[in-house]
């Protein structure tokens, strides 16, 4: 079945906008997709506090965190005994 455009004012089909504008989105949401990376990195990072035995906050300390298969992460806290951990994959500590 053929319209004519010459019959609708402005020439444009009536609900035709609305189709359009969804075929964009989806185009939109696939390049998108297509321009993530193909990798996901699973890791993290710890922030710890540690504190003295009157709550006060303790500078210098060194904090280590252990994975269930043995591996190590090490940082140290600053003046208010904050350590932040990075590089920790995912999993139990």
């Amino acid at each position: 079945m053929k319209t004519d455009r010459s019959a609708h004012p402005g020439g444009r089909i009536p609900g035709t906008r609305p189709v359009l504008a969804s075929v964009l989105t989806l185009l939109l949401a696939f390049l998108a997709a297509g321009l993530a990376p193909s990798h996901v990195s699973a890791q993290g990072a710890l922030l710890v506090r540690v504190t003295g035995p009157a709550g006060q906050p303790l500078e210098n300390a060194t904090v280590t965190v252990a994975s269930q298969a043995g591996v190590l992460r090490t940082g140290g806290t600053n003046e208010r005994g904050q350590a932040l951990v990075p590089g920790l994959a995912a999993g139990t500590y």
